[in-house]
């Protein structure tokens, strides 16, 4: 069965969809709204994955492919965090300090997210601007190696033009080769330095010093933060919808119901299982099937323990030991 818009929108808010084709029209959309924002989410994630990808290894297959596989990873990642944020509608003991920290965590690990992919999308925007300062970077970077590497030439030259002005203090024919000599290797230094520097040249002007750009972008254009901030408000949005659902809301309670019956239906058989396992062992226990022993009011949830009283007898001992 083929998903409609609406329903790819609906997986997209990281709820059950077929839960929410079930619920009227107004929750229905407000899912959809919450999905077509994470659909946005998902984009930026590719438009960013693919960026840094292209940038570092200058190809656009290879950074299509890696944005695709990457957005892809980084989308489901966000769904899983969206959905084990939505709200509990199985009951539950409340516990404020934990649960807190544990949003805190997944909270702190979206923002991470939002601001990994903002970046390079921010660099796509204001790349122009960038480039000057790369630019000059760049001709930096060339003087430095230039500098060293004709120092370190340079020093072997002149090793050699010493040599050269001892063999012109004598006229053997020996020494002329030896003048000879050291010309040819006065030369190929040269020719080696000029080389080096040549290549230093293409490899400096080839790269695109993507991580350079980005710290740039954040040194010399603060305003870019103020983008960062809207990214990570995008990415924090669908949470904030969210948690503005009421829990009487169509959806959560259907939802609970859906949830109950899972959990209840699972466990009754289960506690089936349990007996039918225990089964050999009734003649031990006056031919009666052991049952699994509930120590709470609600069980399988077990929020509300029972009241414990002590035995009044061996015989109370056992039976509760027992049968709970």
């Amino acid at each position: 069965m083929r998903l409609t818009l609406n329903e790819y929108l609906w997986v997209l808010s990281g709820d059950d969809y077929r839960i929410i084709r079930k619920c009227k029209k107004s929750v229905q959309h407000t899912f959809a709204g919450i999905g077509a924002v994470v659909a946005v989410i998902a984009l930026l994630c590719f438009i960013g994955s693919y960026y840094t990808f292209y940038k570092v290894f200058s190809s656009v297959i290879l950074g299509i492919m890696l944005g695709v596989f990457f957005a892809w990873m980084i989308t489901n990642i966000y769904l899983l965090i969206l959905y084990t944020l939505s709200k509990d509608v199985l009951p539950h003991k409340p516990s404020t300090g934990g649960r807190l920290f544990s949003k805190g965590i997944r909270l702190g690990f979206v923002i991470f997210i939002a601001v990994i992919v903002a970046k390079p999308i921010e660099l796509v925007v204001l790349y122009q601007k960038v480039l000057p300062e790369i630019a000059a970077y760049k001709a930096e970077k060339l003087a430095k190696y230039t500098a060293l590497t004709d120092e370190h030439y340079q020093a072997e030259i002149v090793k050699y033009e010493i040599e050269i002005k001892k063999a012109l203090n004598n006229p053997d024919s020996i020494y002329i080769d030896q003048i000879q000599y050291y010309k040819k290797l006065i030369a190929y230094r040269l020719s080696e330095r000029d080389r080096l520097i040549a290549e230093m040249e293409k490899k400096i002007s080839r790269s695109k010093f993507y991580i350079k750009s980005l710290q740039i972008l954040n040194s010399e254009f603060p305003a870019t933060w103020v983008a960062t901030i809207i990214v990570v408000a995008l990415f924090l949005l669908p949470f904030i919808l969210k948690s503005f659902i009421p829990e009487n809301n169509e959806y959560y309670i259907l939802n609970k119901g859906v949830q109950m019956k899972i959990v209840t239906d699972h466990f009754s058989a289960f506690k089936k299982e349990y007996s039918y396992a225990l089964s050999p062992l009734t003649e031990f226990n006056g031919g009666n099937y052991f049952a699994f022993s509930e120590p709470y009011i609600d069980p399988p949830f077990n929020t509300i323990r029972k009241s414990e009283s002590p035995a009044e007898s061996e015989s109370s001992l056992k039976n509760f030991l027992y049968h709970g």
